[in-house]
């Protein structure tokens, strides 16, 4: 007996169907539970004011899919809320690549991808309606809160993000591979607080606008209450995938979302601030190295100007391992070294006000070293 070959909707039988209303697709969906349906290039924003679905439900909220293939590849949603709310969409592989999301929230709430996995593969995001009353109540923006991702779940190369004003996977369930990313730079902090991930979780895309902070921005206020939370879910997310660079991208920004929100003040941004122009968070190691040279310099250029004979550059020559000595005062060379350049810059005795620059020199120089080999361990960490 031959196997029944799959019923296949095209995109103007499957426009069709849709349009007469969520009733009537779902009990053809219930006849044929195993079709393909292809909604590809149809432009989505032509049907807006359809009496079969309530606006607030439009196109697709509390619809169900066969377990065939749904390919919604470069369909054109238009301007105005877009709801998969409560859809669920079989088992068949899903496809969102390309698609185009205009002005208006898009909510995939508590929506059921099945084991074909779901790609919105180079999807281009709008602004959607956001609003901080509306971020209270988590809503706005890109939702995709309390979905279940059965399969693979491809969120790379998103076109447009920097326009994204809330993308929200809370409490989303991930049973497959997650890919979340862009070449672009997210205007926000996407929210995957509370996702369950049971597979491998890629980041390594994933920009946040404040991740590019430079020392202009140093002390900028966190716009958002919640982004130290949720930098600190992508921080954890990062880890257990061995993703350490990023992970500590992550926590940086988690230390400045949470520099507003807690109560140390002025000290702790003043150190904070400090740590940064050291090495950049633990993250550069040109800054320490630089630092310490320049240390060095510096200090060999004060002790040949504070010396009893004149500033020469032979007095400078002198200087340079005194100051190196004083720097590395536990390497055992360095003693004969700081004691030949007394001599030779000083005589016996060194004006008194000097030792407290040698002082801050030796601290300085350990703090730098402390740097360096924070940012190694940070580099090489296995």
């Amino acid at each position: 007996m031959l196997e029944e070959k799959r019923i296949s909707l095209g995109p103007k039988e499957a426009v069709a169907l849709w349009i007469q209303g969520r009733d009537v697709w779902n009990a053809w969906v219930e006849e044929n539970p195993n079709a393909d349906i292809s909604f590809q290039n149809v432009d989505f924003n032509q049907h807006r004011n359809l009496e079969t679905i309530n606006i607030y439900h439009w196109p697709f909220a509390n619809f169900n899919f066969p377990t065939g293939k749904k390919n919604f590849c470069k369909v054109n949603f238009g301007i105005g809320e877009v709801s998969f709310e409560n859809a669920v969409f079989g088992d068949g592989y899903v496809s969102f690549d390309r698609a185009t999301f205009g002005d208006g929230d898009v909510s995939f709430y508590n929506a059921t991808f099945g084991e074909g996995g779901v790609w919105f593969y180079r999807a281009k995001f709008g602004p959607g309606a956001f609003t901080l009353d509306a971020a209270s109540l988590g809503v706005g923006g890109y939702d995709f809160s309390d979905a279940t991702f059965l399969g693979g779940a491809n969120f790379a190369n998103l076109v447009n993000v920097k326009a994204v004003t809330l993308l929200s996977f809370r409490h989303a369930s991930f049973e497959g591979a997650f890919t979340l990313g862009s070449k672009e730079m997210f205007s926000c902090v996407p929210d995957l607080v509370g996702t369950k991930t049971s597979h491998h979780t890629s980041l390594a895309e994933l920009k946040c606008a404040s991740n590019t902070a430079t020392h202009k921005k140093i002390f900028k206020r966190s716009v958002e209450e919640d982004d130290a939370e949720r930098f600190r879910r992508l921080k954890e997310l990062a880890e257990q995938n061995r993703d350490f660079e990023k992970a500590l991208d992550f926590r940086v920004e988690e230390m400045r979302a949470a520099r507003w929100h807690n109560k140390h003040g002025f000290a702790t941004a003043l150190v904070e601030g400090l740590f940064w122009l050291a090495s950049d968070y633990g993250r550069s190691l040109a800054r320490p190295l630089y630092g310490l040279i320049g240390l060095w310099l510096l200090g060999a250029a004060v002790y040949a100007k504070a010396s009893t004979l004149p500033f020469t550059y032979h007095q400078l020559i002198k200087a340079m391992p005194f100051s190196w000595g004083q720097m590395f005062v536990y390497i055992p060379s360095s003693k004969e070294a700081r004691t030949q350049g007394l001599m030779a810059l000083f005589g016996e005795h060194m004006p008194n006000w000097l030792y407290f620059i040698t002082f801050s020199q030796s601290l300085l120089t350990l703090v730098l070293l402390f740097q360096v080999g924070l940012v190694l361990r940070n580099r090489f960490k296995l």
